[in-house]
């Protein structure tokens, strides 16, 4: 089984990621609420996946993406945002993010993209 981390300031949009993962039998080991949370619990959990919404306290998704990327280059970090312009978009994919995935989230889209990450079928 998969593991990932939430990191986002709405905790709704926590809980809303995570049915979502759930059904696609990945296990969320630790949610968080800012960029700082996102790199110290990276550093904890070593997860499969680490979701992050850009505009957080205290430090921002992309900052905290690219920490997480300086101590693992490998890392497979997802941005989860309804507030993605383009130029943050391309700072983000060029730093390393895998993809970018709008709010509200369409399970489907998800879905097909953890697959392609993967190479295996979430269905």
């Amino acid at each position: 089984m998969k593991t990932a981390i939430i990191v986002d300031d709405s905790k709704l949009a926590r809980e809303k990621l995570k049915a979502i993962l759930e059904r696609c039998d990945i296990s969320i080991v630790a949610e968080g609420s800012s960029g700082k949370e996102a790199i110290e619990l990276h550093q904890i959990h070593k997860p499969d996946l680490i979701f992050l919404d850009i505009e957080m306290p205290q430090i921002n998704g992309i900052v905290a993406a690219e920490n997480i990327l300086r101590h693992q280059s490998d890392a497979k970090i997802i941005i989860v945002s309804s507030n993605v312009n383009k130029k943050a978009a391309i700072v983000a994919l060029n730093h390393g993010v895998r993809f970018i995935v709008a709010k509200p989230i369409d399970e489907t889209t998800l879905t097909e993209k953890l697959a392609t990450l993967f190479q295996s079928a979430y269905m």
